[in-house]
């Protein structure tokens, strides 16, 4: 199992699939893989040159002017494992390990996986990143990753690059420093927030409830025949940024922070059966 998990990533780790040459038992192959990434000398950088330049290889095959970034969080769950060191409690009590954050370049023509250009793993700690080789203080998942999203845009990829998060990337203070960066974005928004449409502040879920003459086809869900309605519309946010960070001096809530109004496009995909029953949105 071993060296069939190292050769399936044969184009991203030619080094450590290498490793695995078919003289090897599968113990000596997983002692060999340990040795090779536990190299001190080696940093974390280093080890992600290679994935980086896979990036830079698949892009330059694309045809489509954009590229996608996805980002997301895992927990890596090791609450049997006493010997892991610095583990950290996430969701529960049981739910010992660490997090991984994981970004995800993407093909926008074909939308197949590239490279993963970075990922950071927090533990008790702090967090350390692919982008250097120091270990930082903890921060919040959206503040980690606006700092990450710079360095991939630093790379200079030869795309446009357009970076999704899922709907924990509904956050206004985020979106807005963002912005101010010139970083292309799309985030599943939450419903119940505000947002201003025609003149009216009201919640993202009613604008998404009155829009009509939907874009419409037929399409495969779950082995069923389905209808996917897309429309869109311009709308602004001008809310103030909740932030769920304290105060270093006070040991209370940062108080809310208003900031420059965004005009963004809002596209509602809605899925249904053939009865017209929503199956999702």
């Amino acid at each position: 199992m071993v060296k069939q998990h190292i050769t399936s990533a044969a184009p991203l780790a030619s080094a450590i699939k290498d490793l695995a040459s078919a003289g090897k038992t599968t113990f000596a192959t997983t002692q060999a893989v340990w040795r090779f990434l536990n190299n001190d000398s080696v940093s974390f950088s280093q080890l992600n040159q290679p994935l980086i330049e896979q990036a830079r290889s698949g892009l330059a095959q694309s045809v489509h002017p954009y590229a996608l970034v996805i980002h997301d969080w895992s927990h890596l769950q090791f609450f049997s494992h006493n010997n892991k060191s610095h583990r950290i409690k996430m969701s529960h009590s049981l739910d010992l390990g660490y997090e991984l954050q994981s970004s995800l370049l993407v093909d926008a023509a074909s939308g197949l996986p590239i490279a993963p250009v970075g990922q950071s793993l927090s533990d008790e700690q702090g967090y350390r990143s692919t982008f250097d080789d120091e270990l930082h203080s903890y921060q919040p998942h959206l503040d980690a990753l606006t700092t990450d999203i710079a360095h991939i845009e630093a790379l200079n990829l030869d795309k446009k690059l357009v970076h999704l998060i899922d709907r924990e990337g509904d956050s206004i203070a985020h979106l807005r420093k963002l912005s101010m960066q010139n970083v292309n974005w799309l985030i599943r928004g939450k419903e119940g927030h505000l947002v201003d449409y025609q003149g009216i502040s009201q919640k993202l879920g009613q604008v998404a409830d009155r829009l009509t003459d939907p874009v419409s086809r037929q399409v495969a869900y779950k082995g069923k025949t389905a209808r996917l309605s897309v429309s869109e519309t311009l709308l602004t946010l001008t809310r103030a940024a909740a932030a769920k960070r304290l105060d270093e001096k006070t040991g209370k809530r940062v108080k809310r922070q208003s900031g420059e109004s965004l005009s963004v496009r809002l596209v509602v995909a809605h899925l249904s059966d053939s009865q017209g029953k929503c199956l999702a949105r």
